[in-house]
């Protein structure tokens, strides 16, 4: 016993002794937190300061909670804390963003207000600034993996259409891409626009179309992202995006045995959204490569080696469920701006490089590439580097393809067979990087990579270029972008309804699904558009035009769906109905003249019960709407105003407008246009000047002076009866101060930089538009009342706001002609003094799908406070929010507190040096829509994601997806029934983004050198459903924190059989689903058999 007392008083004294041993280590030489903490925080003396120091994760979570008056800083020891540099938490996150063994996180956010102040720094050059680093010297005793990556960027449109750049490039660059794969085991491409791809597919034989999937069988070809297009960022909206996924990802799938794209690949867009990772981390794809980020914040990665980071949502920061692996490029995506020393990089481009790499000069150009490798490897963590090989357009001589290869793979043989330079030389594809790189990640032996939240928006390749004019530029064509999506969803609703009725009619002859093939070419032009050069407003004006030509299209094809499955789906015995009013490539809007009775239908799409206000444009006010028990409605016939050819007021025809009943969810209803005197509908009218009058003489008038307020029941807005501008809104007894007014900019002409599609750079401060000009109309009626605007003839403003009887949201809409201006970029702006507190808080969405907390750097110029405004934007305070909603997406900023500027329409005639070499003069008359609203509150969360209430998400909806009418004239009953596809509405916290039917493989026929497509449905549809983050939980939307939906309750035909799916239908996660369990921020897909 005494022996056994001894060694275990023996062992304990062993064990203490090894643990103070590794204490005083882990104290020498492990990195600690150190925290200053100002004591009016801690001991509320202003004299006294405390240094605070803690590794302990309960004590640092505590004082980080007490952000941001904490300074942080990471040190060495603890004798060095007084002599270390106190720095803000976002300085230190910036640099410091992980500790020794455990990666930490970083707020994008935190990276943005680091950059060193701009104001008085000198304009950069145009073109990406070099990486800033001081660079170690290199040796061999590490090995280092280098991954070639021969690509071609090819734009689908932008100097060149479409289908020019396929003709003189893409086409001969697919064929050698065939030629030298089936040549070379070892040779690897990518491939990133289905959109050419598919065209080049069409005209393949059937033994190329065999060949080439056995090359992609073998890794030799990868698709990466697999989308339609290399998509836009900031302006593209999440079904957009979704669909042109969908559509891409599709294609792989028919046509290469179930193939599911593994890497992203984001190398040209202009900012990165981080809502689009998460839509392809939901499609499967797990990992990818990145670009274009602000030319400082490289900078700053490079010194931390933070350029591969877990892409992480604002939602669910501390959530691995959608982690994302990021890889960011140091460099553009060119083959001679791979390496720290371009010119060094300039001799292993093939593309300008006409002597091979042998056996004679391996030795040396191999010393050189390895030198230049090992220093880019500096940046990264790993010892694993990529090396982009290509341009835009590249590989398309067989004499390149010959050059990159047996360069190469000659110089791969000589440093791969040589063990003492420790270098292994791949020629490979993204994933091939990405799955040794991972496998490093998981050892010992490497540090791990932070995580990283946020997006990165605003891009600037230099100090002060940003591009942040494209968020605006052409705004009326990403007017028309919106309008597509909205009739491309409904057709796809409507023809899935339809399909799906088809397949369990006896008789075929009553629909034909030869319609699909519209649908399919309307996906595809609309998914056209998302590219990084179409939507963004910065494609020469010839490319912008047949883009335009595209989408009119595209439009008339969904007109044709629509009319067609609604014909069948109603049973009707009259003829088809006729779409009211259908957007064009020339007009902002194409509207039908109603003189006769007539029978409308009217279609929902959304998946609750609505009720909303229809409006049609009538030759006179002799007709009358009736319900179908043949009651009149409620409903007003008002002056149509708009603005003629010299800016002056003018009224063209009549508006009838009418409140509809509840309309079921993706159902219809109908209504009567009958001929009966309906002068006791007519809206009165007055105006701000005696010389109107005339103009409304067939309408009541009333006195305009004496009344500055609109009230609808639930507001009343005041106004300035001199400008006819919004002053104050009250709600619910309560007045805000909000005063709207329009500013504009003098584009910089020179020197550097040039305001210009892409980059917004203003001469000089905003100034207001002169109102000398303003003249008033107020419009008031059974159903709402419209204050009317016209504003100075040389810009033909024309600005309406609408309240809609007891609606708690006030719509503007605005036209603006600016074709006689130049160097003019115009702006509307909201401020209040009520908002101007220093509590407020600014957030803008992304991509309609989340919203993000933005912040006004004091240390950026003032076009890099612009963001991406793409559905909604908010500001608050602790007892109000402003709610702004945007139908179009446009550029916004909040330059002060209080306020919000939205950019509307831009001018220039000068190129900003970006590649367009185009100013952009081909602006047309164009509209912008938006909702406004007020929502009292009780409190902050200071949280980096914004949360909307269902009743703002449900506004904005409304927006986006307003009711399809349909119109079938004739005196004669029409019998129709009315279309009742749900059993009941979808909980009011879950929106559905899509019923879309799934395509079988497309058939390709030649005739005449031309070729033609057949695409078939299948007798399944993808339904797509997202529960957005409900931001108040109240009697309007109580949702549970988990929602459960059962698929046989939401339709009312039997479901035959239902898979849960991937994002865009790749990979099955549940087969026979028969619910799906939804938390907040969730989309699921289950597709649906018939």
């Amino acid at each position: 016993m005494r022996v056994a007392y001894v060694n275990q008083r023996y062992a304990i004294k062993c064990v203490l002794a090894i643990s103070i041993v590794l204490f005083v280590v882990y104290v020498k030489f492990t990195p600690r937190f150190v925290y200053r903490v100002p004591v009016s925080k801690l001991t509320h003396n202003p004299e006294e300061e405390r240094v605070v120091e803690s590794a302990k994760k309960g004590e640092v979570e505590k004082l980080e909670a007490l952000e941001p008056e904490i300074e942080q800083v990471r040190v060495v020891d603890k004798e060095n804390v007084e002599k270390t540099k106190f720095t803000t938490v976002r300085t230190l996150q910036k640099l410091h963003g992980f500790t020794n063994r455990t990666a930490g996180h970083i707020k994008t956010s935190d990276l943005f207000a680091a950059i060193p102040p701009e104001h008085d720094q000198p304009a950069g050059k145009s073109g990406e600034s070099p990486i800033q680093f001081a660079y170690k010297p290199t040796s061999n005793k590490q090995h280092i993996d280098i991954f070639v990556i021969p690509h071609s960027h090819n734009d689908p449109g932008w100097l060149q259409t479409f289908e020019e750049y396929y003709q003189e490039s893409v086409r001969g660059i697919l064929n050698n891409m065939l030629d030298f794969l089936g040549k070379w085991r070892d040779m690897r491409f990518v491939e990133a626009e289905i959109s050419f791809f598919e065209l080049w597919w069409s005209e393949q034989t059937d033994e190329d179309k065999e060949s080439l999937r056995k090359i992609v069988k073998n890794g030799q070809l990868e698709f990466v992202g697999g989308a339609w297009v290399m998509t836009d960022e900031a302006n593209a909206h999440y079904f957009n995006t979704i669909m042109e996924m969908f559509e891409g990802h599709e294609f792989l799938s028919n046509n290469f045995d179930g193939y599911q794209p593994k890497t992203q690949w984001s190398i040209d867009p202009f900012g990165l959204s981080t809502t689009i990772p998460h839509l392809m981390q939901l499609s499967g794809i797990k990992q990818g490569v990145f670009n274009r980020i602000h030319h400082t914040i490289k900078n700053a990665m490079a010194d931390q080696r933070t350029f591969e980071f877990i892409w992480r949502q604002p939602f669910a920061v501390n959530s691995s469920k959608n982690d994302f692996l990021c890889h960011i490029m140091p460099y553009l995506y060119f083959a001679d701006y791979q390496c720290p020393d371009r010119k060094v990089c300039s001799r292993f481009d093939f593309y300008n490089r006409f002597e091979l790499i042998t056996s004679v000069n391996v030795k040396e150009d191999a010393a050189d590439f390895l030198e230049q490798a090992r220093l880019k490897s500096q940046f990264y963590r790993t010892d694993t580097v990529l090396f982009l090989q290509g341009h835009d357009f590249d590989f398309t001589t067989a004499g390149q393809w010959e050059r990159t290869y047996f360069s190469f793979k000659t110089m791969a043989d000589y440093i791969n067979n040589n063990k003492d330079l420790n270098a292994t030389l791949h020629i490979a594809t993204p994933s091939e990087y990405f799955e040794v790189m991972t496998k490093k990640l998981t050892t010992e032996e490497y540090p791990p990579i932070p995580s990283m939240s946020g997006d990165f928006f605003p891009y600037s390749e230099s100090t002060h270029h940003y591009w942040t004019g494209y968020f605006t530029s052409r705004p009326f064509y990403k007017h028309m972008d919106r309008e597509l999506a909205h009739y491309i969803r409904s057709a796809d609703i409507l023809f899935s309804l339809a399909n799906w009725k088809y397949t369990k009619e006896s008789e075929k002859n009553k629909f034909s699904t030869a319609i699909y093939d519209l649908l399919v070419e309307a996906r595809r032009y609309h998914g056209l558009f998302q590219h990084h050069d179409a939507i963004t407003g910065t494609a020469r004006a010839a490319v912008v035009q047949d883009y335009g030509q595209k989408l009119e299209k595209a439009l008339f094809d969904c007109k044709t769906v629509i009319e067609e499955s609604l014909h069948y789906l109603t049973e009707s015995n009259g003829q088809k109905p006729k779409l009211t009013e259908i957007p064009s490539n020339n007009k902002t809007l194409i509207r039908e003249v109603y003189s006769s009775p007539s029978t409308l239908l009217v279609f929902n799409s959304l998946p609750r019960t609505i009720s909303r206000i229809v409006c049609i444009l009538l030759e006179n006010d002799e007709l009358t709407v009736q319900n179908s028990k043949n009651e009149d409605v409620a409903q007003q016939i008002h002056p149509n105003i708009e603005i003629d050819g010299n800016g002056k007021l003018a009224v063209n025809k009549i508006e009838l407008c009418f409140k509809t009943a509840p309309i079921p969810p993706l159902g219809t209803i109908t209504y009567k246009l009958i001929k009966k005197d309906n002068k006791k509908s007519k809206a009165s009218v007055a105006v701000s000047n005696e010389e109107d009058k005339l103009l409304f003489s067939t309408f009541p008038s009333v006195n305009y002076t004496g009344n500055d307020v609109l009230s609808n029941g639930k507001l009343k807005v005041k106004y300035d009866q001199k400008s006819g501008f919004l002053q104050s809104i009250e709600s619910e007894g309560k007045t805000t101060d909000l005063r709207l007014s329009f500013v504009h900019y003098s584009s910089r002409l020179n020197p550097e930089p040039r305001s210009g599609a892409y980059v917004f750079q203003p001469a000089n401060q905003s100034r207001h538009l002169d109102i000398k000009e303003n003249r008033v109309v107020i419009v008031k009626g059974p159903v709402f009342t419209e204050l009317v605007v016209t504003g100075p003839s040389n810009i033909k403003l024309l600005h309406k706001i609408r309240l809609e009887n007891n609606s708690e949201d006030i719509q503007i809409h605005n036209e603006l002609d600016i074709r006689d201006e130049h160097e003019f970029e115009i702006a509307m702006r909201i401020e209040s003094e009520d908002l101007n507190k220093k509590d407020e808080q600014f957030f803008t969405d992304s991509n309609g799908f989340q919203n993000l907390r933005r912040y006004r750097l004091s240390n950026l110029p003032l076009p890099a406070q612009y963001y991406p405004f793409t559905t909604s934007a908010y500001l608050e305070t602790r007892e109000v929010r402003l709610n702004a909603l945007t139908k179009q997406p446009l550029g916004i900023a909040s330059l002060k507190q209080g306020q919000l500027e939205i950019m509307l329409e831009r001018r220039m005639s000068s190129d900003d040096g970006k590649g367009m070499e185009q100013g952009v003069e081909d602006n047309k008359k164009t509209e912008s829509d938006f909702v406004f609203s007020l929502e009292r509150r009780n409190g902050l969360n200071n949280d980096e994601f914004g949360r909307l209430s269902a009743r703002t998400q449900h506004s904005s909806q409304k927006l986006l997806y307003p009711p399809v009418v349909g119109a079938i004239t004739g005196e004669e009953a029409v019998k129709i029934v009315d279309v009742r596809p749900l059993k009941n509405d979808l909980p009011c916290d879950l929106h559905l983004v899509a019923l879309r039917s799934l395509s079988e493989a497309t058939k390709y026929v030649t005739k005449k050198s031309s070729v033609q497509r057949k695409t078939s449905p299948k007798a399944k549809a993808a339904l797509i459903l997202h529960r957005f983050f409900n931001e108040k939980e109240d009697e309007y939307c109580k949702g549970a924190e988990n929602l459960t939906v059962k698929l046989d309750e939401i339709f009312a035909n039997t479901i035959a059989n239902s898979m849960e799916t991937s994002l865009t239908g790749l990979q099955q996660l549940q087969e026979n689903a028969k619910h799906l369990n939804f938390q907040k921020m969730d989309i699921k897909t289950v597709v649906i058999g018939y």
